[in-house]
């Protein structure tokens, strides 16, 4: 059985990176946030005031009524005015971005303002040039000063209670104040350090961010809970400077610089329960009661840690691939099979622990299903069908392929089922039975299955094929075939479940079909283009059903789709790809295995979360004053329009929510849905009409109906007495003709004004980025080889420092690859330069296909030399992608009469760091290079078209 090594390396939380620059936000240096009553995010920036409500982001600055571009801090006060410090003062702001009285900016002497907390009286302010206490005048006209603290840049205020009041002091470090004198905070552990941060938990601790980590404080004693530190990586420290700390009920949450801590709030120690590495410092965090901590950057604009990470989380298997087949084979355990993929992986309650083994001799291919016994391990490959037997730690797993001159299993094998003493096993040819090491092909009316994709064991021990083209089949007793009116005998039936009852869920094509114990059948929906590739019950009303765009929870009595999750990641990543690959754990979560490797979701965590709900945002009329009488808009019939928007600040996944609207008196039904927010009408014909509008989440389902808007259209004076009739005529032509053609017409320039801003916003888009394009493009002349578009040795040399200093202070590996076309001075002597510039174009091409996007690096080293960077891969991990390297040239099949096969071969030398040098000591980068290069040197040497991995030994 495979062995099992417990990873315990402490996995990032992936940020998201919600709105900057390319999403309309004016500066991607955000200061400080603050949320206001109706769930907004409002960001203190350079340029301005932004408020982003999850569908629109509007902005006041200079041009529309603020005093300073340039703000460092935002605060809302229980009125819901907007408090804006900037680096000339402090002014006030309604929520509609009227100005409000604050204070005379001529007595104004204490320069820019750093931070706001409220009282119950007024506000306490951090500035530039001491602490300053605001209090409401008598008239309520305004505020005056009433209070002075002169002790230079304060960054943090906390109000306690009246008498009590503590704020961060760069210059006298943490002091407290009761509004008549000040005094420094009383506890010897901050005395020689800097005070960043200053935050009251609820819990009551004290968090104080000085320059040597957080300290969390009992405030009634000032003894030191606990002191919390960045975590040592690598050899070296982060930068133990806080420069924001947050907290909830459950978590401190501490930013050093560009990393981001969620300590657990407990006295027991200094608990890690994730942490993340932003793109740039972190300069706030604001939590919400969803479990969403948004993170203002200095440079990477808003970023958000999302409250879905708990209920789908990524499964760290120590490599990179898909997973194609799970199967569970005890507590917490299974086997997890992919592409270049197979292992044993134990997963503790919380998802926090994997242990990951990989067993010798594992076929170098595809693994599509396992199955053990009592005598080992059986796997379904690309390459055919592979027996494994039991190993210990003297005789290692060496696999064999088995039956390889069976016409049906020697075919690429799909999927594996016991039954009793019988294994079974489905290929693309057909169905076979082993029983007593002899292998039966199984037929229908003496003609193969063709395609089997899934197979399923029943209660009573029926077995349940699935085919491709061929239908879906029984044995028991012989092979029947199970047709109805919904199953059809040349469907492509891709996945079969059974539940404790005896009913059968089973998806063929676009099909999800229940099937009774008497074969009964009844469809349940249609998912087209094709139903899924895998299903699985998750309890008597409902189903997962795995397909090509991610997971679907159905409603079996209903068929509707209570949920459709493709959160955090990539689409891409969210692709099943075979029927083995939807198991539930011991506490009912789902083990999802996706092209993006493999993932746990909690659907009862997901049920928590509610639909979302829309709010008003604002009424524009054109060319109509209308007055209102008790909330309802009574405009004349004339020529106008009115624009409504509606926001949701559902910060759950609100880049998928979906808006509809409908207008009683006027629409017949309900619009279809849009991601925009608005809708227009333009003079509607007199009568009453009520708007109303909800919201669609894939993930949550459909939100509760709001009532936006009201109008009474009123008759013109003409229309009545004995005109009415005539009027009432008009009225019907007006609603059923002449104002649906104006709104389908006002429909259509929506259109074409929504495509007119989309493309006016790409060519901002590429005007700011074209500074950018131009002074990157000298760099590419540097980095760039220009034959094969590769980086060069330049880069080569850039990022290799990069990645090893990096890799030195997270303490992971990285691998080294040197590749070298074997004969390649045959191909230009015989063919030509021009062909040998062709295939290192193309054998580049190849290498740039072969590692991951984004993390490695491939480039040309010199020549028909290319050298391979491997962000944190071992070396048994780089000699499975070097020798997937070696099998992807040679297929290439480029012609060259010097190489033993005739075709182009390379050989690879491998080193990986941190390794050991020739003299015992850690390398550093000009050994490892030679290291890689001796390693070369011997893969020639030894009749080339191989890799070797380097060793201290290596000569």
């Amino acid at each position: 059985m495979p062995s099992t090594l417990r990873i315990d390396a402490l996995v990032p939380t992936a940020p998201l990176y919600i709105l900057d620059s390319a999403q309309g936000l004016a500066s991607n240096q955000v200061h400080r946030l603050a949320r206001d009553a109706k769930a907004r995010i409002l960001m203190a920036t350079p340029v301005g005031l932004t408020r982003y409500d999850g569908s629109f982001i509007r902005e006041w600055n200079r041009q529309n009524g603020l005093r300073c571009n340039g703000l460092r801090c935002v605060a809302i006060d229980a009125a819901q005015t907007i408090w804006i410090g900037s680096d000339i003062g402090l002014e006030c702001i309604s929520a509609d971005g009227h100005a409000e009285p604050t204070l005379d900016s001529a007595i104004w002497r204490f320069g820019l303002c750093q931070h706001i907390a409220f009282c119950p009286d007024g506000a306490w302010v951090g500035t530039a040039h001491g602490l300053v206490k605001l209090e409401r005048r008598d008239d309520k006209n305004g505020y005056r000063i009433a209070f002075v603290a002169d002790v230079g840049f304060v960054n943090d205020v906390v109000f306690i209670n009246d008498n009590r009041i503590l704020a961060a002091s760069a210059k006298e470090g943490l002091i407290e104040t009761d509004g008549r004198t000040w005094w420094r905070y009383r506890s010897a552990a901050l005395r020689d350090c800097r005070i960043t941060r200053v935050s009251l938990a609820p819990d009551g601790a004290l968090l104080v961010g000085t320059d040597d980590g957080l300290f969390v404080i009992d405030d009634r004693s000032n003894a030191v809970l606990a002191h919390m530190v960045a975590p040592y990586y690598g050899g070296a420290h982060f930068d133990p400077t806080v420069t924001a700390v947050s907290a909830d009920k459950g978590h401190y949450w501490v930013a050093f610089g560009r990393v981001l801590m969620a300590y657990k709030a407990s006295i027991e120690g200094e608990e890690i329960n994730e942490h993340l590495i932003v793109e740039s410092v972190v300069n706030d965090v604001l939590l919400d009661a969803l479990g969403n901590a948004f993170i203002a950057t200095n440079s990477s604009g808003l970023a958000k840690v999302s409250c879905l990470r708990n209920a789908v989380k990524r499964i760290d298997l120590g490599i990179l691939g898909g997973v194609y087949c799970i199967k569970p084979t005890a507590e917490n355990a299974h086997t997890i099979g992919g592409e270049l993929l197979f292992g044993a992986v134990e997963i503790s309650d919380d998802g926090s622990a994997v242990a990951l083994g990989w067993p010798n001799g594992v076929p170098d291919t595809v693994v599509w299903d396992s199955l053990p016994d009592a005598e080992g391990m059986w796997l379904a490959t690309q390459a055919g069908l592979f027996f494994g037997p039991h190993g210990n730690d003297n005789v290692p797993v060496v696999f064999r392929q088995m039956f390889d001159t069976d016409a049906t299993l020697a075919a690429p094998n799909r999927v594996l089922m016991q039954r009793g003493a019988e294994l079974w096993a489905g290929s693309l040819r057909g169905l076979a039975r082993i029983h007593n090491g002899w292998c039966t092909p199984v037929t229908a009316d003496g003609a193969s299955l063709g395609y089997v994709y899934a197979m399923h064991v029943d209660a009573d021990s029926a077995l349940w094929v699935c085919t491709l083209g061929r239908g879906l089949w029984r044995e028991k007793n012989g092979l029947h075939y199970v047709g109805n009116k919904l199953l059809s005998p040349d469907g492509n039936t891709y996945a079969v479940a059974s539940d404790a009852s005896g009913r059968m869920i089973i998806l063929q094509d676009e099909k999800v079909v229940l099937l009774a114990p008497d074969l009964s059948a009844r469809l349940v929906t249609k998912l087209p283009p094709v139903a899924g590739w895998t299903v699985a019950w998750i309890n008597s009303t409902t189903v997962a059903i795995g397909a090509s765009d991610g997971l679907r929870i159905i409603d079996v009595d209903t068929g509707d789709v209570l949920r459709h999750i493709q959160s955090l990641f990539r689409l891409r990543d969210w692709e099943f790809t075979n029927n083995r690959t939807l198991v539930a754990d011991q506490q009912g979560r789902l083990l999802c295995g996706l092209n993006g490797g493999l993932v746990r979701v909690d659907v009862a965590a997901l049920a928590k979360f509610e639909p979302p709900v829309c709010k008003l945002l604002d009424i524009v009329w054109t060319g109509e004053s209308p007055r209102q009488k008790d909330g309802i808009f009574l405009p004349n019939r004339g020529n106008w329009s009115v624009r409504v928007r509606v926001f949701c600040a559902w910060f759950v996944e609100s880049s998928r929510l979906r808006y509809q609207f409908q207008l009683i008196g006027f629409d017949n039904d309900w619009s279809a849905p849009q991601t925009r927010a608005e809708v227009t009408f333009n003079t509607l014909p007199p009568g009453e009409y009520r708007l109303r509008c909800r919201a669609y989440s894939p993930l949550a389902g459909q939100g509760d109906e709001v009532q936006a808007l009201h109008i009474l259209v009123r008759r013109p004076l003409w229309a009545l007495g004995w005109t009415a009739v005539l009027a009432s005529l008009e009225n019907v032509y007006d609603k059923q003709v002449r104002s649906r053609k104006r709104n389908q017409l006002l429909i259509e320039e929506n259109k074409t004004l929504e495509s007119a801003v989309a493309d006016r916003t790409r060519l901002l888009l590429a005007a700011n980025h074209e500074l950018e394009a131009v002074r990157d493009a000298y760099k590419q002349l540097s980095e760039v080889d220009e034959l094969t578009g590769m980086g060069n040795r330049r880069n080569f040399e850039k990022e290799l420092a990069r990645f090893m200093a990096l890799t030195t202070r997270l303490q992971m590996p990285l691998a080294l690859l040197i590749v070298d076309v074997d004969f390649f001075k045959g191909v230009n002597d015989t063919y030509g330069h021009q062909v040998g510039d062709t295939y290192l174009r193309t054998i580049g091409t190849t290498l740039l296909g072969a590692i991951r996007t984004g993390e490695d690096v491939a480039t040309r080293f010199g020549g028909e030399e290319f050298a391979i960077i491997l962000v944190n891969t071992t070396a048994g991990g780089a000699m499975q992608n070097a020798e997937r390297i070696r099998l992807a040239v040679a297929a290439l099949q480029l012609k060259n009469e010097s190489c033993a096969l005739g075709s182009v071969t390379v050989s690879i030398g491998v080193a990986v760091f941190p390794s050991v040098g020739v003299q015992g000591t850690a390398v550093d980068r000009d050994t490892l290079i030679a290291l890689a290069d001796q390693a070369l040197y011997q893969a020639k040497n030894s009749g080339r078209n191989k890799a070797i991995l380097a060793t201290r030994n290596t000569n």
